[in-house]
């Protein structure tokens, strides 16, 4: 083994503004060394901060990726064999997943992405949403605004002599960080590169921190790490890839990192990092969807023909031992090339049968395929429970429509809630590439069509990989971004939040009113708050519709609002109708599956206006006529100390006046406490001025003493809602 010393290389990209034109800062430094690799080498970027940019640093273009062999030789389409999975087809009739948001992500024309294939990926937390493919990293808000394009040379601090292909990034949501992995490489495949980017925060525009792995065989050659996965623990980081020596496939190998070193800002060692293994074809590590320090991972045995397993504990494991699955599971399936409408009739190199991805929840492994069954592709699910080692089988599907429709390219994740849930392509001879779902549920796959392909495909490769991200957000849902076909044959991907919540959402608090300070009271009517508390931790609330018992006549539609607030304008009666002016409301929570609770009523109440007749005055005060006041008059004081009080029994209060450049101020006592001093000066003159509001979480006595400070205070009149 070879030691080599650790090199560091700190980037500062200009700022999210202006274009990236130049590097603003460089400087290396030494960092430890390790025993790393034999003949391998690492560095660690240091810190780069993500920019909007459509140039290269020192005008350096990218030219277009074009990824080495991937086929393991010698793996030709195998026979289907008796014992394959078991086939689901699209009639199944059941609950469904449903697409609750849905914004347009990365395209390959309008993006300037000269790239085959487009490799969609998508992680998301609470607050952002981080779409990449070959070429781009796309930051966006949840409701899909768009803050950040930034190439993925950009993001990963990359030198301009090196490629780059495979991105990938994860939410953490135990470490709040983003993190991710890129493959770069020279023209000549003379340096590769896994580089490993982190967040500084959870805010994915801000800076990362970057570390690098060269990759090399056991003697010093260089080899490409093809094809990369990526998986986060509670304590580690798990890497995988396929490693090539030009054309040659070498061996598939696992690289750890711990938490500790990276959270710490040290250079992370790896604690295991194989070489190229001939015997363990694309290992996938699965990603860790339930709270667990362990890292599942599968691959495809040297002959091609049985998955294997392995599992890594600890947080610095230094060894793997790979478990065949023969006998455990259905062996390998090759899948064939998917078919579609027009010229060319099918996408030559779409897909074969490696597993694309792997996720793993309480116990249950999931790994999803593309598996040829009859002459058509199917997405096949393999999910294994991991409580012994090996595991054993749970069930092995294959999710397709079959007669003549191919489905492929599958990626599978688990909600909080434990569901599973697949999001594949489906295309057929009279069908264009279209983007579909499916969630597994009381025995069956559930289908749904998410976005409908508008033409074929020109290109060859389709792939190679897509990713379902649980929403940390929702226990019933998870992200995915869905490739298709654009208008002229290239690639686009969309974003979508895909939904499978069978619980219902609740109103945890009913609805309550209260009068509203700075608004204006009218003729006949007053504005009231109406606001209530919703809960649903499955797929979130998206409305309240609401229901109005307005005076005594049963409940009616009142509309309904995306927020926990509306504000209503409520008929009035004066202190001495006895007419039933009473307004009761009830909500109902509706969440984004179209679940519904039922409907929580609220206290009826009733707004009363008391003209002057109901307020008792001490001191001087005089009497004001006009159309402009409540009433038509209103009292007013200028001298001060002068003073009113209004007692009554509610559940919410307001002292009306009039504001005016010739009003003053006045102190206001709730129950004989000072709670302000009002300013009642404007350069605007407005009358009837709900100028203090207090409301009570019940209705009791309570009384109101306004006492003159300086300048004309008006007392026009007093709502309560009781």
């Amino acid at each position: 083994m070879t030691s080599r010393t650790l090199v560091g290389r700190v980037v500062a990209l200009a700022g999210t503004v202006a274009l990236i034109s130049s590097l603003l800062a460089t400087s290396v430094a030494a960092a430890p060394s390790a025993s790393a690799r034999a003949a391998g080498h690492t560095r660690d970027r240091g810190t780069v901060v993500p920019a909007v940019a459509a140039a290269r640093a020192r005008g350096v273009e990218r030219p277009t990726i074009k990824r080495p062999l991937r086929a393991l030789p010698g793996l030709a389409e195998r026979a289907v064999t008796p014992n394959l999975p078991t086939q689901h087809h699209a009639r199944i009739i059941g609950p469904l997943p449903v697409v609750a948001t849905e914004f347009p992500g990365i395209s390959q024309a309008p993006d300037g992405l000269a790239l085959e294939p487009p490799d969609p990926w998508i992680a998301v937390s609470p607050s952002h949403v981080v779409q990449s493919t070959n070429g781009l990293v796309r930051i966006s808000t949840r409701a899909g605004t768009v803050l950040q394009s930034v190439p993925t040379w950009a993001l990963f601090g990359l030198d301009p002599s090196e490629l780059d292909s495979d991105p990938r990034i994860l939410w953490d949501k135990a470490k709040s960080r983003w993190i991710g992995v890129l493959l770069s490489y020279q023209s000549d495949f003379s340096f590769n590169y896994l580089n490993v980017a982190v967040s500084d925060t959870s805010d994915p525009t801000g800076a990362w921190r970057i570390f690098s792995y060269e990759y090399t065989d056991d003697l010093g050659a260089p080899t490409l790490p093809d094809y990369p996965g990526i998986a986060s623990s509670t304590d580690k980081v798990v890497l995988t890839a396929n490693e090539f020596n030009g054309p040659d496939f070498v061996g598939g190998s696992v690289l750890v990192m711990k938490w500790s070193d990276i959270l710490a800002g040290v250079f992370p060692n790896p604690s295991l990092w194989t070489f190229a293994d001939p015997g363990v074809y694309t290992p996938r590590p699965a990603l860790v969807e339930s709270s667990s320090a362990d890292v599942h991972l599968v691959s495809v045995d040297a002959a091609g023909t049985d998955y294997q397993y392995a599992k890594l504990t600890g947080s610095a494991p230094t060894s793997i031992v790979w478990h065949g699955l023969g006998g455990i599971m259905t062996g390998y399936c090759e899948a064939t090339a998917p078919r579609q409408p027009g010229i060319p009739a099918t996408i030559t190199d779409a897909v074969d049968g490696r597993p694309t991805d792997a996720a793993w929840f309480s116990n249950t492994l999931a790994v999803v395929s593309t598996c040829s069954s009859g002459g058509d592709d199917y997405t096949r699910v393999s999910t294994l429970n991991t409580t012994t080692n090996p595991p054993s089988l749970i069930r092995d599907d294959l999710i397709g429509a079959g007669l003549g429709t191919d489905t492929f390219m599958g990626g599978i994740g688990f909600t909080g809630a434990g569901s599973l849930m697949a999001t594949y392509t489906r295309s057929s001879a009279s069908l264009n590439p279209s983007a579909w779902a499916a969630v597994y549920y009381a025995g069956s796959w559930k289908e749904l069509e998410v976005t409908e392909g508008p033409t074929g495909y020109l290109g060859t490769r389709w792939g190679d990989y897509t990713a379902v991200a649980q929403d940390p957000s929702g226990s019933g849902a998870v992200w995915s971004a869905a490739a298709v076909p654009d208008a002229s044959g290239g690639w686009a991907t969309s974003v979508q939040r895909l939904v499978f919540d069978l619980t219902s959402p609740l109103v945890t608090a009913a609805p309550t009113q209260a009068l509203i300070s700075g608004t204006t009271l009218a003729s006949y009517t007053v504005p009231v708050k109406v606001s209530w508390t919703t809960s649903d931790p499955g797929s979130g609330v998206v409305r309240t519709n609401l229901n109005l018992d307005r005076f005594g006549s049963g409940y009616t539609p009142a509309g309904s609002a995306t927020g926990t607030s509306t504000t209503r304008s409520h008929y009035w009666k004066d202190s001495t109708n006895t007419s039933n002016f009473a307004h009761q409301y009830a909500a109902q929570a509706v969440d984004a599956y179209g679940n519904a609770s039922a409907f929580v009523p609220g206290t009826k109440l009733t707004p009363v206006v008391y003209q002057t007749s109901g307020t008792t005055f001490s001191g001087s005060w005089g009497t004001s006529t006009s159309s402009s006041y409540s009433g038509g008059s209103s009292r007013y004081s200028s001298s001060a100390g002068a003073s009113a009080s209004f007692k009554t029994s509610g559940r919410s209060f307001a002292f009306v006046t009039t504001k005016a450049s010739s009003r003053g101020k006045v102190k206001v006592y709730l129950d004989g406490v000072l709670k302000t001093t009002l300013t009642l000066t404007l350069s605007t003159t407005k009358y009837r001025t709900l100028a203090y509001v207090v409301t009570f979480t019940s209705s009791a006595t309570h009384t109101i003493k306004l006492v003159v400070s300086s300048g004309r205070v008006d007392v026009d009149a007093f709502v309560v809602l009781k």
